[in-house]
């Protein structure tokens, strides 16, 4: 993959293991990982703001608006 990643995790997702972002990341060049601690599955709706943001700037900071 050659283009900017964003990996959004939950770090208490007992639906997928949060070690799965940390291979993610650590696999995909440039990858670039964002964990919510008490962040679950959906943690979208724990987060909405928080993550629209952080999406937000990344598109912003990787010419991708």
């Amino acid at each position: 993959i050659h283009l900017p990643v964003l990996i959004l995790n939950g770090g208490a997702d007992i639906v997928i293991p949060p070690v799965n972002s940390d291979v993610l990341a650590h696999t995909i060049p440039n990858a670039k990982l964002v964990r919510w601690k008490d962040g679950g599955h959906a943690m979208t709706f724990q987060y909405p703001e928080e993550m629209a943001n952080v999406i937000n700037k990344f598109l912003s900071d990787t010419g991708n608006t």
